[in-house]
């Protein structure tokens, strides 16, 4: 006699052997499907400047090369790069920002001590000189630091904090082009 009954464990086999198939299937095609539609930075830089030389060919206008776009591009990174470094360094001490049109960055203090010292340059009292110099030497150091990973001219500008366009020194190129001791004292 043959046995005709069906077996306990057929149905709970189906499901695993279902449930083994599509695990496959998404281990096999998920890693493709994801690696296919990765795009790199300069992936789309080329894409963006393909669509671009395509729109403009259509106006007769000249196009920038894909390399000069990418080193413009790296370039602003590299100022943001650089903004946040004067930001952690100068934490707590003075607020930095970065105008990208001038191509200028700007410290202001905020420390209170800082400020003071500041307003006594200022006022004209020699005593702050000899600190003022070593100031002076500090943001030096840290413009040639900045200077050093960027390309073209930049400028730090530290400013009084109690007038913030009046400005208490300004280096550009490594130089010092304005120092508000040579005015005040």
């Amino acid at each position: 006699m043959k046995n005709t009954q069906p077996s306990k464990n057929l149905p709970g086999c189906w499901k695993w052997f279902f449930g083994v198939v599509i695990l496959l299937i998404i281990l096999v095609i998920a890693p493709f499907y994801l690696f296919t539609n990765v795009t790199t930075t300069q992936d789309r830089v080329v894409t963006q400047k393909t669509e671009s030389i395509a729109s403009s060919e259509n106006l007769g206008t000249t196009v920038t090369t894909t390399e000069e776009s990418t080193q413009a591009l790296s370039n602003e990174l590299k100022e943001q790069t650089a903004l946040l470094v004067l930001r952690d360094n100068y934490e707590g001490f003075a607020a930095v920002d970065f105008d990208e049109a001038n191509k200028t960055f700007t410290i202001t203090p905020t420390d209170e001590d800082f400020k003071d010292s500041i307003k006594l340059l200022v006022e004209g009292n020699p005593d702050i000189l000899p600190a003022w110099q070593e100031m002076k030497d500090e943001l030096k150091s840290a413009y040639n630091e900045i200077a050093k990973e960027l390309d073209g001219d930049y400028t730090f500008n530290l400013v009084n904090p109690a007038a913030d366009d009046e400005l208490v020194l300004s280096i550009l190129n490594n130089e010092i082009i304005f120092d508000k001791v040579d005015e005040t004292y």
